[in-house]
């Protein structure tokens, strides 16, 4: 049975999951944590606990977000009270533990002092088993079948066992991906008229190798050491085959292009962390990452005139190596049962040095192009202090204050010379209110500081787009204050409905604008655009299906309604944000029959039309009839997960329309407009997953 000590509902970026009604009617108390035992999930007949979590009700994972540092990219997963010290992803983590040592999961909503939950209003705590000492190989097989008859697979083994008196997890995942898109084509000119169809088949192939480990032991009662860490390496491989038809697709061939990309990598990432438990009210830890990448790209582009043969090629080479290293100490101190303090420290290295050769040949000879920000290092340094408090003022309330003072320096070599220096304090206060009917209220106001992507101060080309963007020494991070507003109730007795206003008001806002090479030459490039903002609507609802006959059965749907503006740095007038859908919507159902030993389900995600803004060109995507999936799955035999499923059923038409301009958009010289339509085909796979002890 499910043992409630709480049922406060609070607001959470996470669709909300059914729980039968007699059970969920105990969740309703006032201590904010339900516990579930693991027979409650024994009808999903999970092997880890990634998919016991999967299965909480008013909880899906979010792996956090991206943000600086390791303190702002918190997820929503704990372990035995704790973060996880990685930012390699909570589901890979969580499939590493096996359901066998899982104790209970409790579900928290609103804050705990107690936990390290801060900047979170709902988090999974996942609480293990003392004294494991049997040893268990859970397995995942999976076939799939794409558009063009290809097939591609991934294979996913995790031994869990002991080790020097610890827990020790070892885990090895094979993954491949073997798709086949079609792309067509339609180009018009000024006057509308076609002049041109395209006809563009990529095949591509993908093949990844990431072994890794877990290790978790206890020294005495008041220390503890957790270590994690994976390596990979992988290659990544297109090929084309493009046609060009003059002036339609029933006309004869004029030219055809023949170009391939191979792409190869490795890396590691070590974390971790040690606690010690200085006395019942105070603990410290200390927390380190560290992550190391290697990139290398090979592409070559050929096009041929059918009348007079070769006309030209691209060639690029590229080699990246990148990564990130943080060090941080944080201490919990629990003063008296209304306050609870944490505070420390952290410092961060992060770099990209890059060497990226690209070069146009003709019939005559290599032509190297005067690319901007080819070969550059970039690096910087960062510090950062911090201080919040879990604050229970009175009944019903909770209100959660905190700074974080960051210093950072950035400087960049080689094609681009910059030093730079920010200072950037960001206070936060959230207040939480719950009442005694388990409506919940969620105030909070935040300042931000987004992180910077330090690919975007290096140059790259698109042979497929034929453009260049440039590498920009003078990106600043996008800032904002955050305002949210957030109200959730339960409905139905077991199914909750949830409302999210929030209003950004963002200071340097990130995207595309003309940035001026050392030549004078003038590229696009990621840059700053000015003040802007921006404003959601988030609405979910999880419905159990009872009550229309669909016994075992939940609805989850999610809505989001957006809305920006910000001054188009190009022609001076107020646009939307690029690439942002203004409406997303997400439905899933699932029904479970535990008695036959087997369920089903569906999913469907559609978003409305999105933009893009270059400076001679402007576009929109378009995504068809939307993404589809459906599955059945079985446990009756052998005791294993057996699931078969189509994703992507409805082949949606993926329609991209480029506007091109002779010019900067701000002369309003439009000379051309090009259509592309994709299709990537429905996906058919079978999964197989079991356990061995």
């Amino acid at each position: 049975m499910i043992h409630s000590t709480g049922g406060v509902r609070a607001l959470a970026s996470a669709v909300v999951v059914f729980v039968p009604m007699a059970e969920a009617q105990e969740l309703q108390s006032d201590t904010g944590v339900t516990s579930f035992v693991p027979a409650e999930f024994e009808q999903y007949n999970p092997t880890t606990a990634l998919d016991m979590v999967a299965q909480v009700p008013g909880f899906s994972i979010d792996s956090g977000e991206d943000v600086r540092g390791f303190g702002g990219a918190a997820g929503n997963v704990l372990i035995d009270g704790s973060r996880p010290s990685t930012k390699s992803g909570l589901e890979g983590y969580l499939r590493r533990i096996p359901a066998t040592h899982v104790e209970r999961i409790d579900l928290v909503r609103g804050a705990d002092a107690e936990l390290d939950m801060r900047g979170q209003s709902r988090v999974v705590n996942v609480i293990l088993r003392e004294g494991v000492n049997s040893s268990q190989l859970n397995y995942s097989v999976t076939a799939r079948q794409h558009q063009g008859g290809r097939a591609s697979y991934d294979v996913a083994l995790d031994w869990s066992g002991q080790w020097l008196g610890g827990d020790l997890t070892l885990s090895y995942n094979q993954y491949s991906w073997g798709e086949r898109s079609y792309r067509r084509e339609r180009r018009f000119d000024a006057s509308d008229e076609q002049f041109a169809f395209r006809d563009d088949t990529h095949q591509t192939l993908n093949t990844e190798y990431i072994p890794g480990f877990e290790y978790t032991r206890d020294f005495g009662d008041r220390t503890t050491l957790r270590m994690n860490g994976r390596a990979w390496t992988g290659m990544w491989s297109l090929h084309q085959a493009l046609e060009d038809y003059r002036p339609t697709a029933m006309d004869e061939l004029h030219r055809f292009e023949r170009g391939r990309i191979e792409e190869d990598w490795w890396g590691m990432d070590f974390g971790g962390d040690i606690e010690r438990r200085l006395s019942e009210e105070v603990s410290s830890k200390i927390i380190w990452y560290h992550r190391r990448d290697s990139f290398n790209s090979d592409q070559r582009f050929d096009d041929y005139l059918l009348a007079s043969g070769f006309l030209g090629a691209f060639n690029a080479a590229i080699e990246d190596y990148f990564g990130e290293s943080i060090l941080r100490s944080q201490t919990n101190w629990v003063l008296n049962d209304k306050h609870a303090i944490e505070f420390g420290g952290e410092i961060a290295y992060n770099f990209r040095d890059a060497d990226r050769t690209f070069a146009v040949i003709n019939n005559q000879g290599d032509l190297p192009d005067a690319i901007p920000v080819s070969t550059t290092k970039v690096e910087e340094w960062r510090g950062e202090l911090f201080i919040s408090d879990v604050w229970t003022p009175f009944e019903n309330w909770t209100f959660e204050p905190s700074l974080i003072v960051e210093v950072s320096e950035i400087s960049q070599t080689g094609d681009a010379e910059a030093t730079r220096t920010f200072t950037y304090p960001k206070p936060a206060f959230t207040a939480t209110h719950t009442s005694d009917d388990n409506h919940q209220w969620r105030f909070t106001v935040e300042r931000r500081v987004a992180q910077l992507d330090f690919g975007d101060f290096v140059s790259s080309v698109s042979a497929f787009e034929d453009n260049v963007t440039s590498g920009n020494p003078d990106l600043e991070p996008e800032q904002a204050w955050r305002f949210d507003v957030g109200y959730e109730r339960p409905f139905l007795t077991d199914g909750s409905l949830s409302f999210v206003a929030r209003y950004d008001a963002i200071e340097s806002v990130q995207g595309y604008i003309p940035v001026t090479a050392s030549n004078g030459a003038v590229f696009d490039g990621p840059g700053n655009m000015g003040d802007g903002h921006r404003i959601q609507l988030i609405a979910e609802a999880a419905i159990p299906t009872e009550f229309i006959g669909l016994d075992n059965g939940r609805l989850d749907l999610e809505l989001v309604l957006r809305d920006s503006e910000v001054t188009d740095p190009v022609t001076g007038e107020n646009r939307v944000f690029a690439y942002e859908q203004p409406v997303y919507f997400y439905a899933e159902f699932r029904q479970d029959y535990p008695d036959q030993q087997w369920s089903w389900g569906f999913d469907y995600g559609q978003g409305s039309t999105n933009n893009f803004y270059f400076i001679d060109e402007r576009g929109s995507f378009e995504r068809g009839a939307g993404d589809f999936d459906i599955y059945v799955e079985t446990t009756r035999f052998f005791g294993v997960n057996l699931r078969f499923g189509a994703d992507n059923v409805f082949d949606p038409t993926y329609r991209r329309t480029r506007y091109i301009y002779d010019g900067p958009r701000s002369d309003d010289q439009q000379i051309a407009r090009f259509v592309r339509e994709d299709n990537f085909g429905p996906l058919y796979y079978v999964r197989l997953k079991g356990t061995f002890s």
